[in-house]
Parts: structure tokens; sequence; C-alpha cells
């Protein structure tokens, strides 16, 4: 599976050690197109 094309977050994968940092500025809070990303990123 890639991890590429998220705009409000980055996705970097080791081995079996997935990293997922919040990028979305200006305060990096959650809001509707972070949830809906991360949402599609579960399935």
């Amino acid at each position: 599976m890639t991890y590429e094309g998220y705009t409000t977050f980055k996705v970097e994968k080791n081995d079996a050690v997935l990293t997922v940092t919040f990028d979305y500025p200006p305060v990096n809070v959650q809001g509707l197109p972070m949830l809906a990303e991360l949402e599609n990123n579960g399935e």
C-alpha cells in the first residue's frame, strides 16, 4: 500500500512501523479534511 498524496499529514513506513505526522497548518488541529484523509487511510 502506498501512502502518498495526502495533504494534511505525512506518512513514513520503516519495516513494520508506520509514522504519521500531522501537517495541517497553521496549528495542526484535526479538521474535516484531515479526518477524511485519516478515514480513507484506515480502509
